[in-house]
């Protein structure tokens, strides 16, 4: 096995990665970044982006979603950004980092045009969604309550859509005898309310206006 060394381009690295399991992939990847912080910043954008997909394969969320987030800081381009950005927040969610999510998020909004904005937050509703739906396929109870949870709290979600994921919310609470939560929901409603933009874009500096 050749070892890595700084004056290899991206192809040769590519190629000799290409050679390996997915965690000596990890290793000498790690290994590689770590020796040689002075690699031009498309290499070190590389790494980070192989690196990010070999942890999510191997379903290891939390590390991808990091590796993934210094990809998005190293591109220059702001769809890349944004791109790189979304994933990292999509694996957040899934290994329930969700304050690191919304942080993520907002690195996400500060790059975006109003359009993309929507889209933006469409995007963070659905993986919050997709995650509770593997939560409940899974069979991890508790971590899926936490989801909703958070769900609830968002704006971006009608309350139609509210209702629905209060009473599958309550159930849960009732399996995993979780009564003063039950309790305390269970006669919760909830207001049509505007999400609140930001009178200028270059002003963003958080979610206040996904979360209630």
């Amino acid at each position: 096995m050749e070892r890595l060394t700084k004056e290899m381009t991206k192809s040769e690295i590519e190629k000799e990665v290409s050679k390996w399991g997915d965690y000596v992939q990890i290793d000498n990847l790690t290994r590689f970044l770590k020796t040689n912080p002075g690699i031009p910043i498309d290499v070190k954008r590389f790494v980070n982006q192989k690196l990010g997909e070999v942890y999510e394969k191997r379903g290891m969320f939390f590390d991808s979603a990091i590796s993934y987030n210094k990809v998005g800081e190293l591109c220059v381009l702001r769809p890349e950004k944004i791109k790189n950005f979304l994933k990292a927040v999509n694996n957040y969610i899934k290994s329930g980092y969700f304050d690191r999510a919304d942080e993520t998020a907002r690195k996400c909004l500060r790059e975006s045009s109003s359009l993309e904005r929507a889209e933006i937050l469409k995007s963070l509703k659905e993986s919050y969604k997709q995650e509770a739906e593997r939560g409940l396929r899974e069979n991890k109870r508790s971590n899926t309550v936490k989801v909703y949870e958070r769900m609830l709290e968002m704006a971006t979600i009608p309350i139609k859509e509210k209702e629905e994921i209060k009473e599958k919310l309550l159930k849960l609470y009732l399996n995993l005898g979780i009564m003063n939560k039950y309790n305390q929901f269970k006669g919760r409603t909830f207001k049509e309310e505007k999400p609140k933009e930001p009178e200028r874009e270059e002003k963003i500096k958080g979610l206040e206006f996904l979360y209630e």
